[in-house]
């Protein structure tokens, strides 16, 4: 079972299911994983306002690489883990 975050910038855990990775290919004993997570919002104000039928497009993408170190070269319950995450916002 696989929980993802509500808040998957702020968990402490890796980002997404994994499914990136092995869509790239890496195959599920590997010692990486690469996952990642869109959030994406389009809204449009439709009347009122300072700018009545303006759309706004908003998006946050977090892309998280991790590596077993212990299936990797041996050292015990150890793991390193990367988070990148860009956000995007237009009027």
């Amino acid at each position: 079972m696989v929980g993802i975050s509500g808040n998957p910038a702020a968990s402490n855990m890796l980002v997404g299911t994994g499914e990136l990775g092995r869509w790239l290919g890496l195959p599920e004993e590997s010692p990486l994983r690469l996952g990642g997570i869109f959030m994406g919002n389009v809204s449009q104000q439709i009347s009122g306002g300072n700018q009545p039928g303006s759309t706004d497009f908003n998006g946050a993408l977090i892309l998280g690489l991790g590596v077993d170190l212990e299936k990797a070269i041996g050292w015990k319950n150890a793991f390193l883990k990367w988070k990148v995450c860009n956000t995007t916002a237009s009027q």
